[in-house]
Parts: structure tokens; C-alpha cells; sequence
């Protein structure tokens, strides 16, 4: 009707080869506003005649839209389904709030069973969808969607080892993969980071500050998850270069011998005040 379909797999029985014997059929939960319409019928198989098509006014012409159920559960496997019924005299449409569900039919006329896919919940935590149908002239119905928590826990964290210059420089990224709650902390002030907890898969930093010290340090980045065992990450941080003075005053006269330092032949410098 109009380009919806409002029946689908009619089927007639046979009438005993009697031209004169006809089957009828009903089909229920149309609309027919005023004005003009287009209505097609679509044949699968031969030995057909159309009669005529008669409408009636049966039961209420009050506009009207149902769901079977306003919350489901859906398993947290990929491609989990779940089925609703809506009942309902209109064209109507139906949006999920969240991409990892979809719907389909998005859009229909009448009566449909309405199916709902969901992605994997790759969390422990249970999820939730909220699913919209609307219609023209009829109060929205939402179908709240939860899905089940996800399986086991995992926390995964990339380097485990990050060696730091001794002045202060650009940051170090650490790659945290986990379906759980997380914590981050450094065991030395020197030693900061962006965030200090999180959820799920993130992108944090560590920067040192400036060593100014001779000797390098270490310290430790502990990263734990929910019920699972603490990742740890070494890090080091040069020490900062040696920078020796050496304060020579030149007499009036006379020819010097600078040492290397590893015992080996020096440079003879003349003084230049000669």
C-alpha cells in the first residue's frame, strides 16, 4: 500500500477447478486516509483470478502503536538477537541510542516482529540500549536493551620497559588494553603520569622530570585491573652529563702541560701573554 507492505505470504486455497467458487481473504490493520492510494499485489504462482477488493470499516480508526515487551535481555555473544512485537495501524520508524545494537526493521508499516543484533560485549559489565519507536499522531515506545557482562578479564600493557633522558623531554606513551577498571601510580615523584585510573582501552603518558644528578634512577609504573594481577613497567632515567671547570690562571711567562685524563700525552700550550 503506497509502497509499504501490509501483508506478506497470502495464501488462497484451491476450489476445486470451479471458476465459479471463490476464496476470500482478509487482510486486517490498514489505513486508508483520505485521498488517493496505490495498491499492488504481487503473485508468486499461476491460476489466478481477482473477484474484486472490497474495504470495510472495522474497529477503531484512532491511530495506535504497541511493543510486546519495554525491556529485553540480550546475551554478550557477537550477533546476540532478541525479538519484540509491535502492533500498530501506522508507518513507523525505530532508532537505537548505542551502535553496538541495531535494528531491523528500522522502518515499517503495521504489524512486524521487530529484530535486535548486538555486538560483542567485550566488557564484565552489563551495557544498555535504549530503542525508539515513533509513528505520527501516537506516544514514542522505548525498548531498554541490556546486555549481558562479557567473559574474562584481561589487562594488557605495552612497554614494560621505558628509559628516560636526563633532562626533561617529550613524554612517553603507554598502551593499556583491558575490558576492566584500571589503576595507574609511579613509585617516585620524578615520575609522572597523565591519568591515574581509567576503563577499557586507553592511551596514557609518563614524563620525567630533569635528573640533575651524576647517576642515573629507577622507578617502577604499577598498572592494575579489577581481580587481576598487577603489570608493571621498569623505567630508568640518565644521569646527567659531568662538566668539569678547570681554572687555570696564566703567570707572566711560561710553557704548560695539560694532562688527559687517562694518564696519556697532554697538549703543551705556550702562554699567550709572551
Amino acid at each position: 500500500m503506497d509502497g509499504k507492505t501490509v501483508a506478506n505470504n497470502i495464501t488462497v486455497g484451491f476450489t476445486a477447478s470451479n471458476w465459479n467458487v471463490w476464496a476470500t481473504k482478509t487482510i486486517t490493520g490498514v489505513i486508508l486516509p483520505a485521498g488517493q492510494h496505490i495498491i499492488r499485489l504481487v503473485f508468486d504462482k499461476p491460476g489466478f483470478n481477482i473477484g474484486k477488493i472490497s474495504f470495510a470499516y472495522t474497529g477503531s480508526a484512532s491511530p495506535s502503536l504497541a511493543v510486546s515487551a519495554n525491556a529485553v535481555t540480550i546475551a554478550a555473544f557477537a550477533n546476540s538477537k532478541k525479538t519484540v512485537d509491535v502492533t500498530s495501524n501506522l508507518t513507523w520508524t525505530a532508532v537505537s541510542d548505542q551502535s553496538w545494537l541495531s535494528v531491523a526493521p528500522a522502518s515499517a508499516f503495521g504489524n512486524t516482529t521487530v529484530t535486535f543484533t548486538a555486538q560483542e560485549n567485550a566488557t564484565t559489565a552489563t551495557r544498555t540500549a535504549n530503542v525508539t519507536f515513533s509513528a505520527t499522531g501516537v506516544s514514542n515506545q522505548v525498548v531498554t536493551v541490556t546486555q549481558d557482562a562479557g567473559g574474562v578479564s584481561y589487562l594488557l600493557v605495552n612497554p614494560v620497559i621505558m628509559n628516560f633522558n636526563a633532562a626533561a623531554n617529550t613524554a612517553q606513551n603507554i598502551e593499556i588494553t583491558s575490558n576492566v577498571a584500571w589503576t595507574a601510580t609511579s613509585n617516585q615523584t620524578w615520575l609522572t603520569l597523565s591519568a591515574a585510573n581509567g576503563s577499557g582501552v586507553a592511551t596514557i603518558t609518563a614524563n620525567a622530570a630533569d635528573n640533575p644528578g651524576t647517576t642515573g634512577r629507577s622507578a617502577i609504573i604499577t598498572i592494575t585491573g579489577s581481580g587481576l594481577p598487577a603489570k608493571t613497567i621498569a623505567v630508568t632515567q640518565n644521569g646527567a652529563a659531568i662538566q668539569i671547570t678547570l681554572p687555570i690562571n696564566f703567570e707572566l711567562s711560561g710553557t704548560y702541560v695539560f694532562t688527559d685524563f687517562d694518564g696519556g700525552a697532554g697538549t703543551v700550550v705556550v702562554n699567550p701573554s709572551q
